[in-house]
Parts: C-alpha cells; sequence; structure tokens
C-alpha cells in the first residue's frame, strides 16, 4: 500500500521530498470542498499534509516550496489534471467547461509564477508535447495523443528552469528538452 511505501522512503536515513501523484490524496482542482476517504479518516490532525508530518519525520512535500541544495533552487508541484480536463486541447468542448479549463489554467500559472526562478521542478506529470507524454497504445480512445500539463509545458520555455522531473506516464521513462528546460521522466520504475 501507499503507507507502505512512505514508511520505506521514511527509513532510508535521509530527507525525502515528494509531490502528489493522481492516485495520492489531495482535493481535485474542479472540487476542492470534496473530501477522499483518507481526508476523512485524518481531519482530526489537519489533513494529509500533517498526517506526513506526524508520522512520516524526513518526508516533505515539496508542492510549492522550495529547497537550496548544492547551490540549486528546487521547488515542486501536484500537477494531476487528468485528460479530461485538458480535453480541449485535442477537441472541441462546451462552453461552460472551457470556462472550468481556463480557470483552472489561470490557478496553475498564478502557482507557478511562485516557483518560476528554480532551476530544478519536481512535477507529477510531464510538460505536454514532448515524447514524454504521448499515449502510444493502440486500444486507446486516445492513442497519439499528448497528455502532459500545457501550462508546464509553457513554462518550461518561457523560464530559467534547467530541469524538470517527472513521471505519471508508466509507459514512459527517459529525457527530452522543452527550450533549454530538459525534462526526465522515470516511468514507473519497473524496468530501472
Amino acid at each position: 500500500s501507499g503507507v507502505n511505501v512512505l514508511r520505506k522512503l521514511n527509513s532510508v536515513g535521509v530527507p525525502v521530498y515528494l509531490v502528489f501523484g493522481n492516485n495520492d490524496f489531495y482535493n481535485d482542482y474542479l472540487n476542492p470542498i470534496k473530501k477522499t476517504e483518507f481526508d476523512l479518516k485524518t481531519e482530526k490532525i489537519g489533513g494529509f499534509e500533517d498526517a506526513i508530518k506526524k508520522n512520516f519525520k524526513r518526508i516533505e512535500i515539496l508542492h510549492l516550496k522550495t529547497l537550496r541544495l548544492g547551490g540549486l533552487k528546487i521547488s515542486g508541484y501536484n500537477n494531476y489534471r487528468g485528460y479530461g480536463i485538458k480535453k480541449d486541447l485535442h477537441e472541441d468542448v462546451p462552453a461552460d467547461k472551457k470556462k472550468i479549463m481556463d480557470s483552472i489554467r489561470k490557478r496553475i500559472k498564478k502557482d507557478l509564477k511562485k516557483i518560476s526562478s528554480s532551476d530544478i521542478i519536481i512535477t507529477h506529470e510531464p510538460p505536454f508535447g514532448t515524447k514524454l507524454d504521448l499515449i502510444k497504445n493502440k486500444s486507446s480512445p486516445i492513442n497519439g495523443k499528448h497528455i502532459g500539463d500545457d501550462v508546464l509545458a509553457d513554462f518550461a520555455r518561457e523560464s530559467k528552469w534547467k530541469l524538470i522531473l517527472c513521471a505519471h506516464m508508466h509507459e514512459h521513462w527517459g529525457a527530452d528538452k522543452i527550450g533549454k528546460t530538459k525534462i526526465v521522466t522515470c516511468g514507473y520504475g519497473h524496468e530501472g
């Protein structure tokens, strides 16, 4: 389970920094009031982030935070939106849904500005439009489409970021570039 992974990471003897993924516990973009099952269980101590702080002393959630390591500024961003929230990148969507999608993008831009002076960014999703976010599954209805984060891609082009470390795409691992920003994704770690 996820708790066992957190226990293992906490036991390695060095600080561990993480960002949330799409199956982790955080309020979603469209419904920030909605609580996950874990939120409800941890509400008494202040929520998931407080539960991490209380139970895993070496783990810190890096979302919108910056640390200095070896002269580099490293920041994190929990950026999972899912394909449905970016569907307008590939097809027409009703105006009400487009308005919601644009509102979410506006908030993400505001968030990313807070960490735009960092050197290294750790995110869940890869940036949009690279070989690292391309669906390569002929049985998928979105085969051949890019599903990464478009706002993150824009910031990669415009910022001074040297590196984006990401994952999300289980079938991809490797490296690519947007402008001067190198992107490295580790996939799901099964094969190295």
